[in-house]
């Protein structure tokens, strides 16, 4: 292969969708380069795709504020909106885009102080965990765990 092709041949494996592990082997085993330069380029690509992984959870993040935000803002209208139709006494009021209508929805309960809240109240909710260590432990050490097994975590280091 040529270096146009060869690049090419890269730039394919980037763009190429979620694959499963077997197909994308395969597809690397087609480019014919020498071992060195074939795993530094596939360490590119896990560098490319680590760092934009973390700046897709940055805009997650980023995402999830600025919803929240608009939920607030949206959430001061309403009240706002509700506050002046009752301080003016009026049910229903129709504008040239809307019909606005005010309504009293279930009250909803708020706890301000978890601490004077009576014991009959409280509501214990159980969830399910495994000790993952301690199947780790007893696998390692021979016992036979039912339903759980060691699988290999074999990775190679970047630096």
């Amino acid at each position: 292969m040529n270096l146009f092709e060869l690049n090419e041949a890269y730039r394919n494996v980037e763009e190429l969708e979620d694959l499963d592990y077997q197909t994308l082997k395969d597809t690397l085993e087609l480019i014919e380069d020498e071992r060195n330069t074939k795993l530094d380029n596939i360490a590119f690509l896990i560098e490319k795709y680590d760092r934009d992984t973390n700046w897709i959870n940055e805009k997650i993040k980023d995402l999830n504020a600025l919803k929240k935000q608009y939920k607030n803002k949206a959430q001061n209208l309403q009240r706002y909106l509700t506050e002046v139709l009752d301080d003016a006494k009026i049910k229903e009021l129709k504008t040239d885009n809307h019909i606005l209508k005010t309504r009293n929805f279930r009250a909803s309960t708020e706890i301000y102080d978890e601490n004077e809240i009576d014991s009959k109240y409280i509501v214990t909710k159980a969830i399910n965990d495994f000790d993952k260590k301690a199947i780790y432990n007893d696998i390692k050490n021979g016992l036979e765990v039912k339903g759980a097994r060691l699988v290999s975590n074999r990775k190679t280091i970047i630096k």
